[in-house]
């Protein structure tokens, strides 16, 4: 009984007395103080309020959208993508895991391995197409020029996955994103994210200040999506990876991956929930990336979608096309065509490919897979952010990257709302 009172009553009295206090005006001059205290208790409780950012409050504009646009694209691609990501074209991922750090060694480790592993496809699991051919480009057939070969040339972009050329440093994997979906892994990272906040760090000029700060913003909505999504998909309430509860296709099913994850709302609140410029700079980098996919679309209509499972690719040439068609306030904005890094363009991706060899020293397997899911597809971002011109080619992978990145951030945003 004792319990119950402290778990339940005492906490719904304290939060009934914090809304009357909030509304009584006579009690103005000790209301800071009180309400101070009172948050206290409530957050020992995990009872509290989500601190958006006042741009959310106010439906002020970031990109030259308003914030709650965003958040409106966030459900309707979220809608799409849940069905498109589990198509077998854009859920076999191949990525290289295993290049070895170049950096000082890390001396962080990963405190349970099982849920730092990922496992990896048999070859029978594996597309035929994707086995036969080892690298798909993606064309652009009405592009004038291929940005991104551009920046190949000049060595400002990275070949992250390790797919266009195979070395001896490490071994290409196939992955099924679905059963390696991003969940809490007790992987910390402190050291590993102070390299990549050290990063950003730019000589003064006129024009650095914005430039500057929008690269920040990306990054930190990288952490942001990592941290939403980590306390969304926290406790495993049935080990089924090693356990014998599901059939193979059944654990593989997307749905029964979410309902055997339950939350963590202390875990929610010590990352991202009192943090409003972490939760506006995730809808920064969510708005960024869709921009991009948008700017792509052209490239993206010339999917073919083919893994050699035809009507699993009929059903995803479908989606794509959905999802393609689509009006999105982040695509709309008279911001759009606009570069977001006029000036200092080809500093950031060179500083972005030395945040993505940070992601090599990183000793969580899967924590290592959905970081280079997303800097592939956030580079992929930044290329369209530099100037006019457009990324004339993709690589399957890098393609899936985008599609899946766009899917987790707006995840991660519906997770906050509700």
């Amino acid at each position: 009984m004792k319990i119950y009172l402290i778990s339940y009553i005492f906490p719904t009295l304290i939060y009934l007395l914090y809304i009357l206090l909030k509304n009584q005006k006579s009690l103005s001059k000790y209301n800071n103080y009180i309400n101070s205290k009172i948050n206290d208790v409530l957050l020992f409780f995990n009872i509290y309020e989500i601190k958006f950012p006042n741009s959310y409050n106010n439906n002020e504009k970031i990109l030259g959208l308003h914030i709650r646009d965003i958040e409106e694209d966030s459900r309707i691609a979220y809608k799409i993508l849940k069905e498109l990501t589990q198509k077998n074209y854009f859920r076999i991922f191949k990525v290289n895991l295993h290049v070895p750090c170049k950096l000082q060694k890390i001396t962080e480790k990963c405190n349970e391995k099982t849920k730092c592993s990922v496992c990896e496809c048999t070859e029978d699991e594996i597309p035929y197409n994707f086995r036969t051919n080892e690298v798909e480009i993606i064309h652009d057939k009405y592009a004038q020029e291929d940005l991104k070969k551009t920046f190949i040339a000049s060595k400002l972009y990275k070949d992250i996955l390790g797919t266009y050329d195979p070395s001896d440093e490490g071994f290409l994997s196939y992955v099924d994103l679905i059963y390696n979906s991003p969940s809490y892994t007790a992987y910390e990272g402190k050291s590993i994210w102070n390299r990549i906040y050290l990063e950003n760090c730019f000589q003064n000029g006129e024009n650095s200040c914005k430039e500057m700060n929008n690269f920040y913003k990306i990054i930190s909505g990288m952490q942001s999506c990592i941290a939403a999504l980590s306390s969304e998909y926290y406790y495993l309430k049935n080990d089924f990876v090693f356990g014998d509860m599901y059939t193979d296709n059944t654990i593989k099913n997307h749905y029964i991956k979410k309902i055997d994850y339950d939350y963590n709302l202390s875990f929610f609140k010590e990352k991202i929930a009192l943090y409003p410029d972490r939760i506006e700079n995730l809808y920064f980098t969510f708005a960024i990336l869709l921009r991009a996919l948008c700017r792509l679309k052209p490239l993206f209509s010339q999917c073919k979608c083919n893994s050699g499972i035809k009507e699993n690719d009929k059903d995803a040439f479908k989606l794509l096309n959905e999802f393609l068609g689509k009006k999105y306030h982040s695509c709309s904005s008279k911001e759009f065509l606009e570069p977001i890094f006029p000036t200092h363009g080809k500093e950031i991706l060179s500083k972005f490919m030395n945040i993505t060899s940070i992601l090599d020293c990183v000793p969580c397997i899967k924590c290592k897979l959905h970081g280079k899911l997303k800097t592939t597809a956030l580079q992929i971002a930044l290329v369209e952010g530099v100037g006019h011109e457009h990324i004339g080619s993709l690589e399957r992978n890098e393609a899936t990257a985008l599609i899946n990145a766009i899917y987790h951030f707006a995840d991660s945003i519906l997770i906050i709302k509700k």
